[in-house]
């Protein structure tokens, strides 16, 4: 019978010799549901692990795409956490096959070529005083794919393990980043001419990450998620980190072997060579939705896979094609790869029959290979639902994100402060939850569990945890989560609220990157804070310049933000720019050194204390916008709608534009303006400049690409309750077969919500809304057909259509049916001031 490495080393693999261990004080512990037929396989990996003392492993495999064997292993001393089929591990060089059909979905689309020079898209630019290898302008991605590049780490060293040499030379502070890591390099001599001869490189898979963050503008792990992972039903994948107490929920420990340390090296900047972690159920899902059927992968298409898979000739003798190994044995087509680093063992192969087999471990201590016969047995069960692996496309949670403040405390003019927030596991399994509140030489951990569906709200959260004043808040979880948060000031007749949304860090700014922050004031009415959180590890400097509402610059400065802080800038126009007269002011922050980089605005009204969250704007605006909701109308409770409307542009000319308020019922209204280039505009009540009535929304065309931002309110007596609402183009949109998510709401006698449904589209929209308890039980399921261009309004659904007032921490799961250019917020109001808080949909 055919004999089958499942724990084979498929290419270049670091095998530190050791002496079989003792077994003194270790148990035994399987996980996951046994297979009848495959005991054999129970056995000899228990064998091969107490022989060579592995505290854990993991296999999964999958036959014909459905997942028939999934199983933990742990030969470990009592009281340590047992394996399970899907815990997280670093998966080290099998991250290569990832980045690799990421590359290829970009040539697929049209943005890269195998024949695209890497100059011709990185800015790479060398230390002072040092010139590039000519050879460098030669390297294309195929050369990259196929490790040809030109670079030879056995007759220098490999940069990605030298963080000491790199940091040293270029005068930076640990930990490096990977652009650094591509300075030193682009100064550095290259050792062969590429194309001319195969050496495995982990600096050129590594460039291939930051060229797909340039050609996509998003960072390389969130592009790979929403790309790849989350289109086949798998959720838990993330980049990991280097520290211990950052591992991941469910993630594993990791064991040094002969003094290596798993803890030492910068897995942050191994993104796209080696710093994924994944179960191994997930996977097996990878490859079998990869090359089980070639026509119909959710992937890649067949042309584009058998391109992958194809071995050069200048890479023939080690099987290599393009981010995989390939090669044929015993009569089977063989796909795979394998990884290894202190304390990681990896290896995948995909055969042609549709058999995927992975296995993990959490050390690289080993001097054989284990082998296993082929079992006599192929289940008919699948097993990928019953560890969270699911056959629909996910959403686009994270599993690591940030709330850039919370706070518990005292504010300027008599405000008080409180925060609290929303967790909402979005997956079908238990989810364990780390949250870790960041505070200035503080970190404060506090572990939950959520079962599937449930959404928790932490009420003044930074209380909860036993802790006073403002800080950063950093939520890890082992399955897909999302969070929000409500930041509100407390007051003796209720509260005045501002929505902050879960951000990552990876997806935050970096070296060179801007953002700009609209709609600020500092005046009579209101004045502004700007928020700048630093999700990265080491200290980031920022530079902030602030603008008039023609366009002039006020004031510009730099500041410096500690690693995973968030420092807040109170009144700047006033404090640093002597400017209390500025009704539409903005900001542009530009990091000028770090990563990680998250920026925020906050405008608080003069009169009621009531702040009001201005997102950062990272793109260079639209031509096309809309605004889901505008009024000026009378609304619940005696309150008294208006939408101010926020227009810049950020164009080198000046630009016409035209705004159109749609009404829900009536003739449309336009009226068209000029917008000089740099100036920003604030249309107060622009419902009842065009002479309008009523609620609808707002349309807007500009000849050039445009900024928009609104804030919708209550007028009160004392001043105004509002809040934001993004402008959005067409990539804000949603279409069929889609659901978003709208957390945090509230139904009872403190709070009411409103859903907004806007179909931008051209065709008619089918809408249904799933709304959900706290414990994620569905309480009712409403439908709505909205015509093109139309929008409609559920007012109290849960008390109006699921018939219930005590909902604290509920949420609605918006599905379109049918249509494109959808869009959906909640709107949850204070009963007793009237005070509206968005809640924008989250995919």
């Amino acid at each position: 019978m055919a004999r089958r490495k499942l724990l084979s080393v498929l290419i270049i693999l670091i095998a530190l010799s050791a002496m079989p261990a003792t077994a003194q004080q270790r148990v035994w512990t399987e996980t996951g549901e046994p297979v009848s037929g495959w005991e054999h396989v129970d056995e000899g990996i228990r064998e091969f692990m107490e022989t060579w003392t592995v505290p854990g492993a993991a296999m999964a495999v999958a036959a014909q795409g459905r997942l028939v064997f999934a199983r933990g292993y742990t030969w470990n001393i009592p009281d340590t956490d047992a394996i399970q089929p899907n815990s997280l591990f670093r998966i080290a060089s099998m991250s290569k096959p990832i980045t690799s059909v990421a590359i290829h979905q970009l040539i697929e689309r049209g943005l890269l070529s195998y024949d695209t020079r890497i100059v011709d898209i990185l800015d790479l630019q060398p230390m002072p005083g040092l010139e590039p290898d000519e050879r460098l302008a030669l390297v294309t991605v195929d050369h990259l794919l196929y490790h040809v590049g030109g670079w030879d780490r056995d007759q220098t060293f490999d940069p990605m393990f030298h963080d000491e040499v790199i940091a040293a030379a270029l005068g930076v502070d640990l930990p490096i980043s990977k652009y650094d890591i591509a300075t030193y390099m682009t100064g550095s001599q290259m050792q062969f001419e590429p194309g001319s001869r195969y050496v495995y490189s982990n600096y050129g898979y590594c460039l291939l990450g930051m060229i797909i963050e340039t050609v996509t503008g998003r960072d390389y792990s969130e592009w790979v998620a929403e790309n790849i992972f989350q289109p086949i039903g798998v959720g838990r994948p993330r980049r990991g980190h280097t520290a211990f107490n950052e591992r991941a929920p469910g993630e594993v420990v990791y064991y040094g072997a002969n003094g290596e340390d798993p803890y030492r090296w910068n897995i942050e900047n191994m993104d796209a060579h080696g710093g994924w972690v994944v179960s191994a159920p997930d996977f097996a899902r990878f490859m079998s939705s990869l090359f089980d059927n070639p026509d119909n992968s959710p992937l890649l298409t067949r042309q584009s896979i058998e391109s992958m898979v194809e071995v050069s000739p200048v890479t023939a003798d080690t099987a290599y094609a393009r981010g995989w190994v390939a090669f044929q044995e015993d009569g089977r087509t063989i796909y795979g790869h394998s990884g290894s680093l202190p304390g990681t063992l990896t290896s995948a192969n995909w055969s042609s029959g549709g058999v995927a087999v992975v296995a993990f471990m959490n050390t690289r201590k080993y001097t054989a290979d284990l082998e296993l016969h082929d079992p006599t047995v192929n289940p008919e069960h699948d097993l990928f639902e019953s560890v969270g692996v699911v056959n629909d496309a996910l959403g686009a949670a994270p599993a690591e994100s940030w709330i850039p403040v919370v706070a518990n405390g005292d504010g300027s003019g008599g405000s008080i402060w409180r925060s609290d927030v929303g967790l909402l596991n979005r997956s079908l399994m238990i989810n364990q939850v780390r949250i870790r509140l960041e505070m200035p030489g503080l970190e404060v951990d506090r572990e939950l569990e959520l079962a599937p569906g449930e959404h928790l709200v932490m009420a003044d959260i930074v209380s909860d945890l036993g802790l006073s004043g403002s800080g950063s808040l950093r939520v890890f979880s082992f399955e897909p989560l999302t969070i929000a948060s409500r930041t509100y000031n407390v007051s003796d007749e209720g509260t005045f609220g501002q929505y902050l949304g879960g951000v990552t860090g990876p997806g935050g700014l970096i070296n060179g990157d801007s953002a700009v922050l609209m709609h600020l004031r500092e005046d009579d009415v209101a004045r502004s804070n700007i928020g700048i959180l630093n999700a990265g590890r080491r200290q980031a400097r920022v530079r902030t310049v602030l603008y008039d509402g023609a366009g002039s610059e006020v004031v510009r400065f730099n500041r410096t933000v500690d690693p995973r802080q968030t420092r807040q800038l109170n009144r700047p126009f006033d404090a640093l720019g002597n400017r209390t007269d500025i009704g539409a002011g903005y900001a542009v922050v530009t990091v000028l050194d770090g990563e990680e980089v998250v920026v925020y605005g906050s405008v608080i009204d003069a009169g009621t204390n009531d702040p009001t969250t201005i997102p950062m704007k990272t793109n260079g605006g639209a031509t096309e916008i809309h605004v889901a909701a505008a009024a000026h109308a009378e609304g619940a409770e005696g309150s008294v709608w208006r939408t101010d409307l926020g227009l810049l542009n950020p164009g080198a000319e000046s630009t016409e534009i035209t705004v159109t308020f749609h009404p829900s019922s009536g003739p449309d209204l336009s009226m068209s303006l000029s917008l000089a280039s740099g100036e920003h505009q604030v249309l107060d009540d622009v419902i009842g400049r065009l002479d309008g009535e009523g609620s609808g929304s707002l349309e807007i065309s500009a000849e050039t690409p445009i900024l928009v931002s609104s804030r919708t309110y209550n007028q009160g007596v004392e001043g105004n309750f509002g809040q934001y609402l993004d402008g959005i183009d067409e990539t804000g949109m949603v279409g069929a077969d889609t659901s978003v998510w709208l957390p945090q709401l509230q139904q009872n006698d403190d709070f009411r919500t409103n859903i907004g449904l806007y179909n931008t589209g051209g065709i008619q929209a089918k809408v249904k809304v799933h709304l959900h308890d706290t414990d994620g039980s569905l309480l009712s399921t409403t439908q709505r057909t909205i015509a093109p261009g139309g929008r409609t309004q559920l007012q109290e659904p849960f008390d109006r259509i699921a018939g219930r007032t005590d909902i604290s921490s509920g949420y609605a799961v918006v599905e379109i049916v049918t249509g494109t250019g959808v869009t959906a917020y909640a709107s949850i109001i204070d009963n007793r001031t009237n005070d509206p808080t968005t809640v924008p949909m989250q995919r």
